[in-house]
């Protein structure tokens, strides 16, 4: 390999079924346009805090996953679509119930 030779271009797919595969996923759809050319607008993926899940624990991330939001951004209108995912609205449904259950055993006892 030369260093100084410019990179080989890639050849183009002979089947269709390979052009399929590289062509985009279109995301959600936006709700101003209704453009399916839509994605994530950050550039990177926001982890959660070492020193909370440390003292906390997995309740720290249900919580943090119950009220979460997504940001979609329209490459077409340039709008900016928040929403909640399925898994935000389920940790938020499991962390209702974990609170009538605490609350309950705690009425239960004298």
């Amino acid at each position: 390999m030369n260093p100084y030779e410019a990179p080989k271009q890639a050849s183009e797919p002979k089947s269709e079924s390979a052009k399929i595969e590289m062509a985009a996923i279109p995301g959600r759809p936006c709700d101003f346009c209704g453009s399916r050319n839509t994605g994530e607008d950050r550039l990177s993926r926001v982890a959660p805090n070492f020193v909370f899940v440390l003292f906390f624990g997995w309740t720290f991330l249900l919580i943090r996953a119950a009220f979460s939001t997504k940001n979609d951004l329209c490459r077409d209108c340039g709008q900016v679509n928040t929403y909640k995912t399925t898994g935000s609205k389920i940790a938020l449904i499991v962390l209702i119930g974990m609170i009538i259950l605490a609350i309950s055993i705690a009425m239960k006892e004298p």
